[in-house]
């Protein structure tokens, strides 16, 4: 896990949790402060609890988790005492990887296969997924070397079967779904949603912040 910290001020602070394939440079254009996890191998948590501690008392921070990173999140507000200020979930579950509630296991395994053995091929087509109509947007978005993101397929895949059951709820301020994901079913999101939290749809693609302002 890396953290990547961007503060011109400690007032107001999102704290980021990235999904599958993340890195700083997808988020820069959209949040001028922030704190960003990204690149999961590890549930190791300490880094990022010594960024909180040094934080004013007074900071506002906003925790966005986004895709796979809503698990992650999960677990993270589950082992420690933090609070934050609002907490917004995009585009993922509280499961990461489910048959009903996620992407199911199956689909999972065979994007890591994928990766594995076509890795160029594999992730052109995960970033048409990941921003359909805005991908010529991105052309100065960074993305980590295939073996890299192969073991981070790894890791979810391993971490979301030890950590499948919930010791106590989570509060979520607001579930943003994208109608148009390709990624992260709607379906499996409204299904684990509809009893949680309120839900706000947005017609966009999994990579939803070009449509959505913060």
């Amino acid at each position: 896990m890396q953290l990547h910290k961007s503060l011109d001020n400690t007032d107001e602070i999102f704290l980021i949790f990235g999904g599958f394939a993340s890195h700083p440079s997808h988020f820069a254009p959209f949040f001028k402060n922030h704190i960003l996890l990204y690149n999961y191998t590890h549930l190791d948590f300490s880094t990022l609890l010594d960024s909180l501690n040094t934080l004013p008392k007074n900071s506002k921070i906003t925790l966005i988790a986004f895709s796979m990173g809503v698990f992650i999140a999960r677990l993270f507000l589950s082992l420690h005492a933090f609070k934050p200020h609002k907490a917004i979930a995009i585009n993922g579950t509280e499961y990461g990887i489910h048959k009903d509630y996620g992407i199911p296991l199956t689909l999972f395994k065979h994007t890591q296969k994928h990766f594995t053995n076509h890795s160029n091929v594999a992730l052109e087509q995960f970033k048409s997924n990941l921003f359909e109509e805005h991908l010529t947007k991105t052309k100065d978005f960074v993305f980590l070397d295939s073996n890299i993101l192969c073991d981070e397929l790894t890791f979810f895949i391993e971490t979301c079967s030890a950590h499948n059951s919930f010791s106590s709820p989570i509060s979520w301020d607001f579930a943003y779904i994208s109608t148009r994901d390709l990624i992260f079913s709607p379906k499996a999101q409204r299904t684990f949603w509809q009893n949680q939290t309120k839900i706000l749809e947005l017609d966009a693609p999994h990579f939803a912040f070009f449509d959505w302002k913060f």
